[in-house]
């Protein structure tokens, strides 16, 4: 039974490039595709490492729990750093939602951000991220036309208002400091052939292109620092292809971001994929990492479940199981310590202090804090 699974789940991401890539696809089935492509790739590009447990001479111990929110680092008390409420997407609208509770406090904007397909359906915003400040949400809006969409920026205040178009683009990530943007590059044939760094206090934008035809953006993680990993995951030319990361220094740009250092690889037996958030407590990107078994009938196994782990964006090196199991979204907090979590049945969860991830709302497509 397990080897039909995993020969389903190897085709589904042979071809799940196709519409991730493709603005034709309405925005429902790409966002279908993408939580799609985060299985089926995780399945086959997820690993696992074994987890160290430190203690610190004079300080406490560095806990480990063996439940989904399995985290490494110094503790904190409980609700440190976390933020009382989120944003996300729930119903077609952009709202603010308790932390505790998951209750919706009050929309930001509503259904009409979206526009009207060609079936009449309305197709809501999506990809929000919050500024550092916590004073204005970016997301981005699909517009239809007859023959695809294109997808678009906006940026509204948390408090609520008009939005405010900011052009074609996809994948809004806000800079640490609050002064740049970072997003994938479209145009009406599609998202994704170039990254773009755009200067929020002077409007000015750096585009980097790819530098291949068989790699696209597909996701970006600021470092405190100030410089960017960058996800570039294979494209319907190669869909076999392994994912890269990149970092890039927005101060000095590549010529491509094939040419930008690359975040060393794990062993040969451990294959990654997906970028989910900046890890405070071991100063690393999240991951999806899996340990490959080996082959039967040509199908690949694995020898363990999903893991989020911590990687040092330098040298590769694992740093921390930040989180097992199946999960659509994973963001950190600013502390580290705290998950929000979003399954591939839009149920948001949250995991405090790398405890067990609790049930806290249903009907997220998407969240940000």
């Amino acid at each position: 039974m397990h080897d039909v699974e995993n020969e389903i789940r190897e085709m589904l991401y042979e071809r799940s490039g196709d519409i991730a890539f493709d603005p034709r696809i309405p925005a429902r089935v790409v966002r279908r595709s993408r939580r799609r492509r985060v299985v089926t790739a995780g399945a086959a590009a997820l690993g696992a490492a074994a987890l160290v447990l430190g203690v610190v001479a004079g300080l406490r111990a560095f806990p480990l729990s063996d439940g989904k929110g399995d985290v490494t680092g110094r503790p904190s008390p409980a609700g440190e750093g976390m933020p009382s409420s989120f944003v996300g997407l729930k119903d077609g609208e952009l709202v603010v939602a308790s932390t505790e509770t998951g209750e919706v406090l009050r929309a930001i904007a509503d259904r009409s951000i979206g526009t009207g397909d060609l079936e009449g359906e309305l197709e809501p915003a999506g990809r929000s991220a919050l500024s550092p400040n916590r004073s204005t949400v970016y997301f981005s809006l699909f517009h239809i036309r007859a023959d695809g969409e294109d997808r678009r920026l906006a940026r509204v205040p948390l408090e609520g208002g008009e939005p405010e178009d900011l052009g074609m683009g996809f994948d809004p990530e806000i800079s640490p400091s609050g002064d740049h943007l970072a997003y994938r590059f479209c145009t009406e044939d599609g998202c994704g052939r170039a990254l773009v760094l755009r200067d929020l206090r002077t409007e000015e934008e750096t585009r980097v292109e790819v530098g291949v035809v068989d790699l696209g953006v597909d996701g970006s993680v600021w470092l405190p620092d100030g410089r960017l990993v960058v996800l570039l995951a294979p494209t319907p030319m190669d869909a076999g292809r392994p994912s890269e990361y990149r970092v890039v220094d927005p101060s000095r740009p590549p010529a491509a971001l094939v040419d930008a250092p690359s975040v060393p690889a794990p062993t040969r037996d451990t294959s990654r994929g997906g970028l989910y958030g900046y890890h405070a407590p071991t100063g690393g990107v999240v991951i999806g990492q899996q340990r490959v078994k080996g082959r039967v009938g040509g199908v690949v196994q694995y020898a363990d479940r999903r893991r989020y782990v911590s990687v040092d964006p330098d040298t590769g090196e694992l740093l921390a199981t930040v989180a097992r199991g199946d999960w659509w979204q994973i963001h950190p907090d600013s502390s580290g310590r705290h998950l929000l979590l979003v399954d591939f049945k839009d149920r948001v969860y949250l995991s405090r202090d790398g405890g067990e991830p609790q049930l806290i709302a249903e009907g997220f497509s998407d969240v940000a804090w």
